[in-house]
């Protein structure tokens, strides 16, 4: 007697080819999903980072087949302000999600990112409870305010979010040196938990009252963000060293840079964001990642030519008046690509989903091999990617939270007999695992043998 096998969920198929690879093919797929993976000793651990974290992603596909297309909404909260980024992916045929006992048809294939909404609004302007002057930290104050917040985010008419990531944690505060910094940093993180907790018990009420909401339009899915897997999906494949010697001068404080200082991270994030939106508006020749709608290619066209490239920031690109600061356009630079690193992610998943259920989830050796090229061929694409942003990198951005007390790094050739020069953060001095061209990738990566 025959039996017909049995199709494996996406994530058990996943689990599965993820035991059957090596160790460096792993760290390929980590970074290429987002998932943490440095710093880890054993495969195992690594698996299961992924595993865990392709379970939001996968259910994030769902809803994806679900309606067609997903809207991620990104909030990096701050003590007064908090900033947001929207983007949407769509179903590219209409037809491919045929989706009957959770058995999917077809491969699926979606669209380029879609930026809806980036935007930095005031907490105490939109959400202050009613009677008070300012958000403290009264338990009272907190909870309406951040409550207020989860109905704006849950309830808006057009574009309303399939997943909500908060970001945190939020290095700004921490690092500061200002007599306020503890409590800050306090009201950030009461501010992070509250509003993931409000999401979290809105949508177990709809549970409640509504059984089948988990496939309903309603539902939605909100998360924590690690900020620091966000730099490094971005960041830790782009080369530096070279592009740094020759703009500042080899042995000196800015070329001594590792790619975790504050600096050096949030300068390349920075110029990645003006590469993104340069190349969607055509004036870069970069790989487009996103898509603009007319009322945002409008919007940007309007401060961003030829004759501004170097010179706009963000503030300016958004409408905001009165006085701008830096921390604004590096905050604005953070949720940007927040929201573009999930779609990233989401993007990947699918690809390596459609890869390890093809043949109903059970394996064959021709797809361990498809597997193990997809993963290789994800990492060289990303690094091919970052390397694109380091011809930029010829000045740096400041980052006024934290260098004005930080000491410098271990280097002397540019004191200017004891003349004030900028101070770099003291996480430049314990950065290790440089490769030659200053990316961050593993030394061990290419040697590694299991």
């Amino acid at each position: 007697m025959k039996f017909a096998l049995k199709k494996r969920s996406s994530i058990d198929a996943l689990d599965m080819y993820c035991k059957k690879a090596s160790k460096r093919t792993l760290k390929f797929l980590s970074i290429a999903l987002g998932s943490k993976h440095i710093d880890i000793e054993h495969k195992s651990d690594i698996r299961s980072n992924i595993i865990n974290h392709c379970e939001i992603l996968e259910a994030a596909r769902r809803k994806l087949i679900q309606k067609n297309q997903i809207i991620i909404s990104s909030i990096h909260l701050g003590v007064k302000t908090f900033t947001i980024s929207k983007f949407k992916i769509e179903l590219l045929d209409e037809n491919n999600n045929k989706n009957t006992d959770d058995n999917i048809e077809k491969q699926l294939t979606v669209s380029k990112p879609i930026l809806l909404d980036w935007d930095k609004l005031k907490l105490e302007e939109l959400f202050l409870p009613d009677n008070r002057s300012k958000i403290t930290l009264h338990p009272t104050d907190m909870t309406d305010s951040i409550f207020k917040l989860s109905q704006y985010l849950t309830t808006e008419k057009e574009n309303r979010a399939d997943l909500f990531t908060i970001g945190r944690p939020k290095d700004t505060y921490r690092l500061s040196s200002k007599p306020n910094s503890f409590e800050n940093v306090l009201k950030i993180n009461l501010f992070e938990q509250l509003l993931y907790s409000t999401l979290k018990n809105k949508l177990s009420y709809l549970n409640l009252k509504q059984p089948q909401t988990k496939n309903n339009d309603d539902a939605y899915l909100p998360i924590i963000s690690d900020t620091k897997l966000v730099s490094q999906f971005w960041c830790n494949l782009t080369p530096v060293r070279s592009i740094l010697n020759k703009s500042f001068g080899k042995g000196s404080d800015e070329s001594n840079l590792q790619l975790k200082s504050p600096i050096l991270l949030n300068s390349i994030k920075m110029h990645l964001v003006r590469r993104i939106i340069e190349s969607a508006l055509q004036i870069d020749n970069s790989s487009n990642k996103v898509t603009l709608t007319p009322n945002w290619e409008h919007r940007l066209r309007t401060y961003i030519t030829e004759d501004t490239l170097g010179t706009y920031t963000f503030s300016e690109c958004l409408g905001f008046l009165g006085r701008q600061r830096e921390c604004d356009n590096r905050e604005l630079a953070n949720v940007f690509l927040q929201g573009l690193s999930w779609m990233e992610w989401l993007q990947t998943y699918i690809e390596i989903e459609n890869i390890v259920t093809s043949e109903k989830g059970n394996y064959t050796d021709e797809i361990l091999n498809q597997f193990n090229a997809y993963c290789h061929y994800k990492k060289n694409k990303i690094q091919e990617f970052q390397k694109g942003t380091s011809p930029r990198l010829t000045s740096l951005e400041n980052y006024h939270d934290d260098y004005d007390n930080a000491p410098y790094p271990n280097n002397n050739n540019n004191r200017n007999n004891g003349e004030r020069k900028r101070k770099f953060t003291p996480y430049t001095q314990y950065i290790t695992g440089e490769d030659k061209d200053g990316s961050m990738e593993d030394p061990w990566i290419d040697k590694i043998k299991t």
